[in-house]
């Protein structure tokens, strides 16, 4: 037979295998050293005021917002009827919302993200279909 489906090691879950390994006390090292002294030092600055901008720049968030919502359900919904986990969609919706945001602060990149990503989005939704063939059929009756 072929050896490869057992050297790639495939995960179903890789959330519940770290909870199980959490579980199991396998993060805790028993044979790591410990560290004699550490010394920690640092400065901090109180904040005193905060200012969102104007009207406009709050709504313009808060559409921001709800815009990347809408793009990540639809990316989430795919992903989960094609058989992902929602542990292991969760992770990596979370690391690319993280990486988008990051992007976001790049002046050209943050006007960029605006455009593409809806498009993206939209393309997606006309790419899934709303159900099957077969349904369709047993809707009707």
């Amino acid at each position: 037979g072929d050896p490869r489906p057992g050297l790639e090691a495939r995960i179903h879950d890789p959330l519940w295998m770290l909870t199980r390994q959490w579980q199991l006390g396998e993060f805790q090292g028993e044979d790591a050293g410990s560290p004699i002294a550490v010394h920690v030092s640092g400065t901090s600055w109180p904040i005193d005021a905060w200012q969102p901008g104007s009207w406009g720049d709050v709504v313009a968030a808060a559409a921001g917002g709800a815009a990347g919502g809408i793009g990540a359900a639809q990316v989430v919904r795919g992903a989960l009827r094609r058989g992902g986990t929602r542990g292991g969609t969760a992770l990596i919706v979370a690391g690319a919302a993280l990486a988008v945001a990051a992007l976001a602060w790049v002046p050209a990149l943050g006007y960029l993200e605006a455009v593409a990503l809806p498009a993206i989005a939209a393309r997606l939704r006309r790419r899934s279909p709303e159900t099957y063939a077969g349904l369709r059929t047993l809707a009707k009756d």
